[in-house]
């Protein structure tokens, strides 16, 4: 995994803290949303993602989908627990902050296979574990989903670009003020 794949996905929920603040201490938008909506809300926003990258190819989809899995991991507790929790759990950049290294690491982890795969297979991947997160909310799927966004993100090249259309930040930098 790019170490540069990891820092965009980090600007994202960074200045995602800022984009969807709440008026709710200790909760965010997407919380609040997850609650007025439910959890099949927040997949199909994802697969939304995956539909737009698509047709459109554009990198910030693979980054919000790859941040979006992170978000996910932590709303159902895979932070505190090995197994997960029952209760959903808030997700705010304080929190999001301390327990992203503990995700990254967890994505790190090396794994029994590797892909070698076209655009089209890992769009579907994707979308078919999206699908069934709506039911079987399993932590390997989280990981895998981030892990086959960062693979699609460098078989489209993006890791090769200077400057990343994040829609974040400032173009083409990450929050920390460094050149991606």
């Amino acid at each position: 995994m790019s170490k540069t794949f990891i820092d965009l996905i980090q600007d994202q929920f960074q200045f995602g803290g800022i984009k969807y603040a709440s008026k709710n201490a200790g909760k965010e938008a997407t919380d609040e949303l997850v609650e007025d909506f439910g959890w099949n809300w927040l997949i199909g926003t994802q697969a939304k993602y995956v539909k737009r990258y698509r047709n459109q190819v554009l990198e910030k989809d693979l980054l919000k989908i790859g941040c979006y899995q992170f978000i996910n991991w932590l709303k159902r507790g895979y932070h505190l627990s090995p197994l997960g929790t029952a209760e959903m759990m808030c997700t705010t950049v304080t929190t999001k902050s301390e327990f992203f290294p503990k995700f990254i690491k967890k994505l790190r982890e090396p794994k029994a296979f590797n892909l070698i795969a076209s655009r089209e297979y890992l769009l579907q991947e994707i979308y078919t574990r999206l699908m069934d997160l709506r039911v079987n909310m399993l932590e390997a799927h989280f990981l895998e989903i981030c892990a086959l966004c960062s693979e699609l993100w460098i078989l489209d090249g993006w890791d090769k670009q200077e400057e990343h259309k994040t829609d974040t930040w400032k173009k083409g930098e990450p929050s920390n003020g460094t050149k991606a």
